[in-house]
């Protein structure tokens, strides 16, 4: 005969009333380790951005960011006429928003103005609130190399949502250096190479010494200017070419 004593209702109120007590703990638990995620997750964020103005505040020479002017060099990739009697220099983050909205106003302007105009562009990587801008850069950079940089420039703006919610978006800048179709054996050498890093690396240095704090920056014909948009950037232009023609 068996032993087993089926439980009394009582019991059985108890039992399922343990059992909702322990759910309702077990939901609260997991109710707090979201909170404390989210309040780590925000935390790592405000320490990231303030790091950067630190870092920023403390490259920036005496007498502000105008103090230094910024010409464009042998060493920077440029689009437009080499001749060009107005030069625009943009110092940029490829995980920047900013930077890639200010990318159809320059392509605008460059169609307009033609050889009158040259585009240049320094990688400014802000790795503390943009963790994947400085292997973007290098992705830029490692195009380049085999004459597509602007091509992959344009490609990394224009995907930017994709790969910057990645943990490691190398697969990502892979994928569009084969549909770029470069050579991906030295595509993938040159991505992490010594030289590739040197280069993003110098032209944050010259960014730094020149005080720039934000990005995207820009300087015409070697002054300081403010991000004007389309309209702005055309009326300075036109300045520009009316002062060279005099």
């Amino acid at each position: 005969m068996s032993n087993n004593k089926k439980p009394t209702k009582k019991e059985k109120y108890e039992m399922k009333k343990k059992e909702k007590m322990e759910a309702k703990e077990k939901k609260l638990k997991t109710e707090k380790i979201k909170r404390i995620g989210m309040w780590i997750g925000l935390t790592v964020v405000i320490i990231g951005s303030l790091i950067v103005m630190v870092n920023l505040a403390s490259n920036e020479p005496e007498g502000g960011g105008n103090a230094t002017p910024q010409q464009v060099n042998a060493e920077d990739w440029t689009k437009g006429g080499e001749q060009a009697s107005v030069e625009i220099l943009e110092y940029a983050d490829f995980q920047c928003p900013a930077c890639a909205d200010a990318k159809p106003a320059l392509e605008r302007l460059s169609e307009d103005f033609g050889d009158d105009l040259k585009i240049a562009l320094r990688h400014f990587p802000l790795e503390a609130i943009h963790p994947n801008a400085q292997l973007a850069s290098q992705a830029a950079e490692a195009a380049g190399l085999q004459g597509k940089f602007w091509e992959m420039h344009d490609m990394l703006f224009e995907n930017q949502r994709d790969w910057s919610r990645e943990r490691n978006p190398e697969d990502k800048f892979i994928s569009y250096a084969e549909f770029l179709e470069l050579d991906i054996e030295k595509f993938e050498a040159d991505l992490k190479s010594d030289a590739v890093k040197d280069a993003v690396d110098s032209d944050q240095n010259a960014g730094f010494k020149a005080g720039v704090n934000s990005t995207p920056t820009f300087y015409l014909n070697g002054e300081r200017i403010q991000n004007l948009g389309y309209e702005g950037f055309k009326t300075l232009i036109e300045e520009e070419l009316s002062k060279s023609s005099e």
